[in-house]
């Protein structure tokens, strides 16, 4: 039987009940008339162990309407899972990095697309089926952790959809993470070396590539940050180095290793300081972000991957299944080396030289850090001891071409 309980000073009430699986659920009424919030309990208790007849489609359908009608003096509007899951990411979207926007957009293409005619029915005829299934999709395609993060938002979708009323029961409540399957790589991401350093740069197919895999070794910083930098984000006068993370917000200010600074003036320099110092992987990025499309660095992600072929560090990718490929719909193969792999490596190194790990977050600006910041602050010359240690990785046959 569902019962009622109040809280804090206003006395407002939260009604306490059980769904079809015996879940204990606790709701706010946003009431403090105990005889409402009661009434408000046994219909929600209702709806969330519904009877065979009642478990109809339609009949739901009536029976929210009914309650909306009774709490609300309005009749329900219609919610699809495509409507509700475009206005749950409307309101998200400016509440998060892009790093999750992108996230966020990917997962609800994916879903959408899994139920097909039915992401156009009413919220409340997804089942827990419908996400198991999605789940398992996932993994196949991309990879558990992947499959997981996914997972992850929508959770936050079924919950807000069931905290608003649109939903009498949760069906994402129940289904579990995402495991490894028996068959998956077992292989793990790990850093690059120098001698594998210097075998990309010398991969690269031109400059600009040089240039992000340079930037990216000696500031530690990931792959959308690196692609749009600007040239006001380098100071060769004070040998520091910017930037605002996309992922955490965090603003990060490096200074420049001797190696860096010097490669940098080999470069040609413009004399706008909003100008891109990666061109084509910027309008690449900008692209698929003013287009609204997820996963903004993926077309660069695929162009360094060609590169570690290049560089005989991956086997190259056959998308032809006449050729024995396994066609771009297949399920990827998880590799021990990507682009993030020199985020690894700046970690790494630096760690390894015997930077303190602290020092090293604050560097990176990786998520934690935030955390510890609000307790320490790291002076510059704390940094430049710590960037001094890493190695000249651009003294190899790649140096920048004429």
């Amino acid at each position: 039987m569902a019962t009622i309980r109040t809280r804090g000073k206003k006395k407002i009430c939260y009604a306490l009940y059980r769904d079809s699986a015996g879940k204990l659920i606790e709701r706010t009424c946003k009431t403090a008339d105990k005889k409402k919030a009661q009434q408000m309990a046994d219909d929600w208790e209702r709806l969330a162990r519904p009877t065979s007849q009642m478990a109809a489609a339609d009949q739901m359908r009536k029976e929210i309407t009914k309650l909306h009608l009774k709490y609300l003096g309005s009749e329900a509007p219609q919610m699809s899972v495509k409507a509700f899951c475009d206005h749950w990411f409307m309101l998200r979207k400016g509440e998060v990095g892009p790093d999750s926007k992108d996230l966020y957009e990917l997962t609800i293409e994916r879903f959408l697309a899994h139920l097909g005619d039915k992401a156009n029915d009413d919220m409340f005829k997804i089942t827990k089926t419908d996400i198991v299934t999605f789940r398992d999709e996932q993994v196949k395609v991309s990879s558990a952790p992947t499959a997981n993060l996914k997972l992850k938002v929508l959770r936050m979708i079924f919950r807000s959809a069931h905290d608003d009323g649109w939903i009498p029961e949760n069906p994402i409540i129940g289904v579990k993470t995402a495991k490894k399957p028996a068959h998956a790589e077992t292989e793990q991401r790990r850093p690059f070396s120098i001698e594998e350093l210097q075998r990309i740069l010398e991969a690269c197919p031109n400059d600009e590539w040089r240039d992000i895999v340079i930037r990216t070794y000696y500031t530690g910083q990931r792959l959308r940050d690196i692609a749009l930098m600007i040239r006001e984000q380098e100071d060769l006068v004070s040998s520091t180095v910017s930037f605002l993370t996309g992922k955490t917000g965090t603003r990060v200010i490096l200074p420049m290793h001797p190696s860096y600074v010097d490669y940098v003036l080999t470069r040609e320099s413009g004399d706008d300081p909003k100008e891109p110092l990666h061109p084509k992987a910027y309008a690449s990025v900008m692209a698929r972000i003013r287009a609204g499309k997820p996963a903004a660095t993926v077309t660069i992600s695929g162009q360094f991957g060609r590169i570690l072929a290049a560089a005989g560090l991956r086997d190259k990718k056959n998308h032809k299944k006449a050729e024995g490929g396994q066609g771009r719909s297949g399920p990827r193969k998880r590799n021990a080396l990507v682009f993030h792999s020199a985020r690894h490596s700046f970690v790494s190194h630096l760690a390894g030289a015997g930077v303190t790990k602290s020092v090293v977050m604050d560097m990176v600006g990786h998520g934690n850090a935030q955390v510890n910041a609000a307790y320490t602050h790291f002076e510059a010359s704390t940094k430049q001891e710590a960037i001094q240690k890493l190695p000249d990785i651009t003294k190899s046959k790649c140096s920048p071409k004429g």
